[in-house]
């Protein structure tokens, strides 16, 4: 009983840790994880507002998508990297192999809701309003936090084998990025093209984000079923894996 009780807290010391190590060398510490996307949505802004500047409140869904976008390059990338960054916990300390991973989840997890906290002022400066429906965000939020675990769970463990892979993803998320309803709109979509680009949970979750923070709609039962059957399969495959893969950490690290 007393292991289970200190678990808690071996994952809030790590996060903590993660995040003084993230900002304790840059000037302006956290504000730098804000700037990041304001700078990023108002250079795309730029670009794009001629081309999608016409679609309804397009600047706040740029906003909404990119910090969105970044809650899961951040959080898949950080939690790649927790077996190999963390080695010495594993290879020296007895915790469960788990640990290490969902320390890195929360650390970016603090950092998202903060950012998002943020967001939601900038939101209201930019549309005049808050919708009710911003009230679905904590399950929204979870639900996404469970999807990004289960898929940084696959990677930290392939990443312990092939070390190639945290270059691989890196690449990965920057296509991702132009696959997703961030710098277009859905509208941009249309017919048998929107049929298969919404089987990508990615593209509905960030849909969902926009539409309840800025839309003022609840997501579809449809799509919310999708990312909900995405993040059960994605969390059995890391389960089998990390069951398959755990006795080998320590040796292979």
């Amino acid at each position: 009983m007393q292991q289970e009780l200190s678990i808690p807290k071996i994952i809030r010391v790590l996060a903590w840790a993660d995040l003084k190590s993230r900002y304790q060398n840059m000037a302006l510490g956290f504000l730098w994880s804000l700037l990041s996307p304001l700078l990023y949505a108002s250079i795309l802004y730029v670009i794009f507002r001629y081309i999608f500047g016409q679609a309804e409140n397009f600047a706040a869904n740029l906003l909404v998508g990119i910090i969105v976008w970044r809650v899961f390059q951040i959080g898949t990338t950080t939690c790649l990297n927790s077996y190999i960054s963390k080695s010495q916990l594993v290879t020296k300390v007895y915790i469960p192999r788990y640990i290490p991973v969902v320390s890195s989840l929360f650390s970016t997890a603090i950092g998202a809701a903060l950012e998002f906290i943020i967001l939601l002022s900038i939101v209201f400066i930019l549309v005049g309003q808050i919708p009710i429906t911003v009230m679905l965000f904590p399950l929204l939020f979870i639900l996404y936090l469970t999807f990004t675990y289960a898929v940084g769970m696959i990677l930290s463990l392939l990443h312990v084998f092939f070390r190639d892979l945290g270059q691989i993803w890196d690449l990965t998320c920057t296509v991702l990025f132009f696959t997703l309803p961030i710098i277009y709109p859905i509208s941009a979509m249309s017919g048998q093209t929107l049929f298969w680009y919404l089987l990508n949970p990615l593209a509905n979750i960030v849909i969902a984000f926009q539409n309840i923070i800025v839309g003022g709609v609840v997501p579809s039962v449809s799509s919310l079923a999708l990312i909900v059957g995405y993040t059960i399969a994605l969390f059995i495959i890391s389960y089998v894996l990390y069951n398959g893969i755990e006795r080998r950490l320590a040796e292979e690290l």
